[in-house]
């Protein structure tokens, strides 16, 4: 009985967690938190940070990744919209190279983020 509760609670966790962030909605990050904890005490690295992540998240407004690959970013890279950026592009580039088919949704096409 025990594993059955556990294995519900799991379940009920990891659909809360999904529905925090839908696919293809841009997170909510802390982007001044995150950028001061990677760079450590250099303010011209954590504004090169901060502008990196800001761009990151205006692109990311436009982008239109496959579901199933928004998901699996989402839950890996942490709060970095750079990084999900990233995770977008290579899963989308790496689907597209092993010659799967073109995301659903998507027009027949795949859409890469563009990055800078």
């Amino acid at each position: 009985m025990k594993k059955r509760s556990v294995v519900f609670l799991s379940i009920g966790i990891a659909a809360l967690f999904a529905a925090r962030h839908a696919v293809g909605q841009v997170p909510d990050y802390d982007t001044a938190a995150y950028c001061r904890r990677i760079v450590g005490d250099s303010y011209s690295l954590e504004k090169t940070c901060r502008d990196s992540e800001e761009q990151a998240k205006r692109q990311l407004a436009s982008a239109n990744a496959e579901p199933r690959i928004w998901q699996h970013c989402s839950r890996i890279v942490g709060d970095s919209y750079s990084l999900l950026q990233t995770c977008l592009n290579s899963e989308g580039s790496a689907k597209k190279s092993l010659g799967y088919g073109a995301p659903q949704g998507s027009g027949g096409h795949m859409v890469i983020v563009p990055q800078r």
